[in-house]
């Protein structure tokens, strides 16, 4: 990643979600909690594009990396 502030949006089937992540440090690892033996969640990418694909979502939720 080698934008600053570094940012990190989500997207679930192609739609971006209306949370994002600021200020991401230049190496993370990430994790899931699930609440109940029966949820699940699978990567199933990580892609470092050329050109930023999100747009400004209205009420977006920032949260930022301490």
């Amino acid at each position: 990643m080698n934008t600053t502030p570094r940012t990190a949006h989500l997207f679930i089937n192609n739609v971006q979600q209306p949370v994002y992540i600021s200020g991401l440090p230049e190496f993370v690892q990430y994790y899931f909690q699930l609440y109940t033996q029966i949820q699940s969640a699978t990567v199933l990418s990580l892609k470092c594009l050329s050109a930023p694909t999100v747009t400004d979502i209205k009420d977006a939720k920032q949260v930022k990396w301490d």
